[in-house]
């Protein structure tokens, strides 16, 4: 338990178990050598060099190690060279074996001391004999050189650790000389670092673990993209620039897409369905252990709850490792495929541009992709440009009668900064498919100004927008079977039409009375819940049976802890995981025949920010579970308006429109209705997220001339044929 508290970055909780195990007086050396661990971690260096000292060097001396790197992070150069040659002393037949991790963790922390002593070639040797350890199956000891498969081949963490250290140090070296060659060694050690950590996160079981590890790696892949970028100033006309576009799409929402495209491999011919099924109760059992925890205070309840918990950890490991058996599924799991710029053009239309933002430290790096071309350009303004959006996202979360919206002097700079730079790559098409990064997954670009000036247009007025996790799903999406409709069935739900009611949760008691929301799902053709009908089961019973779902009822979005985010439904039975919704439950929902899902309640694109996988919101969840679309609120909004744009979206719907067509035509609508409230902050709360397919295939008056024809064509046809064989 220590150790997972550990490797999941829970240094406190890990330090706390093993002063726990050490009261017992056992395992004494190992004790103190990972409390040591634990502090260095926290970077509480001389706590650490505390527990060091104790550790018996005889029997542990990879302490040796550990206290040498210790003193390289207090620059003490002189100490660490002393402890490395202490444990180069101590490596010998009877006590160390020459290919051990621990050696391994020598060349390693070998290598950082070197480079900080900036002798980078020397570095560089010391860091390849680290890798040739670690990977255990690579054995060339060419600096240049790097391991390029990791399926099937022992792994490790500390492997990817030696390729980044190396990749940076050539990329050191190219500043320092201007010698091209290091900054194409440089590419080449990221490229294999990066297929190892993609390998990591694909063998990890639970999501939270693959979360962990992308958060803390963010900076190998924002490297990449600029080493790519240097590349492509150097040679134009190479590749370079597309080839950062796909390391920057590598990292873009992979956790999602896994999870996502591993649901269909299980329906591959001789996986077990029991499995399946298995292991989907399994993690539904987990989220809702993970919910108990969230609300319970008492500390014997978290620790049997913690205990069942890895008891059902254990289990999925099981049931996961039992799946890999299927060769087929392995193979299929552990492949990497990725999307080109000019692999995507054949998706998109005459007027759409996919715009994918990838923010490396200042520089706001923007690829845009339309059907005739390609394009990069880096906006360095990126720090500057962050406040301005800042301030912009609070006056749009203003929506309180009579307040006058305040956001226009930094919608002007985000004009001068964004939106115009955006214009002049996209090169007047006017459908924008977005795919955001950094602090712009909250950002609803609609609400823009679309030109200079006080009272200018935005970019609602002129351009169609929707959003993507990542350009993989653009492909997924195009490949995905819709079914045509003549018309939309709709399952809808507001439970809190009537009324404001209590509800079973500790901390956000009682849900306020959403008169509007009976409004925004009346008329839907299909089936509608208000009120006390309106129940988590019943909208669990009837999920699966309708293209369309709309939610007219509260979210709560926990920035803090995505897993405590929900949607509340009537609160039927006074229990929490019976009348709420949790984001880890949808994670565990089929929702592959659900076209679209429209969430007009607060905040549910809102939650956590995770380095490039996005927001984990309720949004997430939902795309997680299959769905095709989702239509969300950035924030709570006006429940009148929401409700008003809401009606026409369906309206829109039904007429054939695309889904993001529709939405923006509904917005307009309200613009141009006697609405009392008209700016951004009533209208641009609602985004598209996902697939932009119309659902509705209306058949116009010129197909059914076609079809007009072709009957009487063929009617033709015969009485021409019974005619010839009359006159023979």
């Amino acid at each position: 338990m220590a150790a997972a508290s550990y490797k999941m970055g829970q240094y406190q909780q890990a330090i706390a178990i093993y002063k726990t195990i050490y009261s017992q007086k056992v395992f004494t050396s190992q004790i103190f050598l990972n409390l040591g661990l634990a502090y260095k971690a926290m970077g509480n260096y001389q706590q650490a060099l505390n527990w060091f000292h104790q550790v018996n060097t005889t029997t542990l001396p990879r302490v040796f190690n550990e206290l040498a790197h210790t003193h390289l992070l207090l620059q003490h150069p002189d100490s660490t060279g002393y402890y490395l040659q202490r444990f180069a002393q101590s490596t010998s037949p009877n006590k160390a074996p020459a290919n051990s991790m621990y050696t391994g963790m020598y060349y390693l922390y070998r290598g950082d001391w070197l480079i900080y002593q900036q002798q980078y070639e020397a570095a560089l040797q010391s860091l390849q004999q680290a890798i040739i350890v670690f990977s255990g199956h690579f054995n060339d000891h060419n600096v240049r050189a790097n391991p390029v498969q990791f399926t099937g081949n022992f792994t490790s963490y500390r492997l990817f650790d030696a390729l980044f250290k190396k990749a940076a140090t050539f990329d050191t070296l190219y500043k320092a000389t201007h010698n091209e060659t290091y900054l194409q060694a440089a590419l080449q050690t990221y490229t294999s670092a990066i297929a190892l950590l993609r390998f990591i996160e694909k063998s990890y079981d639970t999501d939270e673990a693959k979360l962990f590890l992308k958060n803390n790696n963010q900076q190998v892949y924002q490297n990449a993209v600029t080493v790519c970028l240097q590349l492509h100033a150097l040679h134009p006309y190479k590749g370079y620039a597309q080839q950062a576009f796909v390391m920057a799409e590598r990292n873009k929402a992979s956790v999602m897409y896994s999870g996502i495209i591993q649901k269909g491999f299980r329906k591959l011919p001789g996986i077990d369905p029991a499995l399946v099924q298995q292991e989907r109760n399994i993690k539904y059992n987990l989220a809702r252990l993970s919910i108990r925890s969230d609300q319970t205070q008492d500390s014997a309840a978290l620790v049997s709850l913690a205990n069942e918990k890895a008891g059902y950890e254990i289990q999925l490991a099981q049931v996961q490792h039992a799946l890999e058996q299927n060769s087929l599924y392995y193979q299929l799991k552990y492949r990497e495929t990725y999307p080109r710029p000019d692999s995507l053009q054949q998706y998109l239309g005459r007027q759409q541009a996919v715009i994918s933002f990838y923010a490396t430290g200042n520089t706001l790096n923007v690829f845009v992709i339309t059907r005739s071309g390609f394009q990069q350009a880096g906006i360095d303004s990126f720090a500057s440009m962050q406040p301005a959006i800042t301030h912009w996202l609070t006056a749009l979360q203003n929506s309180e009668n009579g307040r006058r919206f305040k956001g226009a002097p930094w919608g002007q700079q985000l004009y001068r900064q964004l939106v115009k730079p955006l214009q002049a790559l996209t090169g007047g098409a006017t459908e924008w498919i977005i795919i955001p990064d950094n602090i712009l997954y909250y950002l609803p670009f609609e609400s823009l100004p679309a030109e200079a000036g006080a009272h200018s247009k935005t970019l609602l007025e002129t351009t169609e927008i929707s959003y993507q996790f990542s350009s993989r799903f653009i492909v997924a999406q195009a490949a995905r079977k819709q079914h045509a409709n003549t018309s939309l069935q709709t399952l809808a739900f507001a439970p809190f039409a009537q009324a404001g009611k209590r509800f079973p949760h500790p901390e956000y008691t009682f849900m306020q009375q959403l008169p509007a929301s009976a409004q925004e799902i009346a008329d839907l053709p299909g089936l509608s819940f208000t009120n006390q009908q309106a129940t988590k089961e019943q909208f669990l019973q009837r999920l699966q049976q309708y293209p369309v779902v709309h939610l007219a009822t509260h979210a709560i979005a926990d920035t803090g802890n995505s897993a405590a985010s929900f949607i509340a439904f009537y609160p039927q039975t006074q229990q929490p995981t019976q009348d709420a919704l949790y984001l880890e439950e949808l994670y565990g929902l089929n929702m592959e025949g659900t076209q679209l899902i429209i969430i007009s309640a607060c905040e549910t694109g809102h939650g956590q920010l995770v380095n490039s996988e996005g927001v984990l919101s309720l949004t997430r969840g939902f795309a997680y579970a299959g769905c095709a679309s989702m239509v969300n609120s950035l924030w709570k909004a006006d429940d009148e308006a929401t409700a008003a744009i809401l009606h026409q979206f369906h309206i829109y719907l039904q007429r054939g429109y695309t889904k993001s067509k529709a939405l923006r035509q509904a917005k307009l609508d309200y613009l141009h209705s006697n609405a009392l409230y008209k700016t951004p902050n009533y209208w641009a709360h609602l985004i598209l997220t996902g697939d932009n397919q119309p659902l509705v295939q209306v058949v116009t008056w010129y197909r059914w001339l076609l079809v007009i024809g072709a009957v009487v064509a063929v009617l033709l046809g015969i009485v021409y044929v019974k005619r010839r064989k009359k006159s023979t």
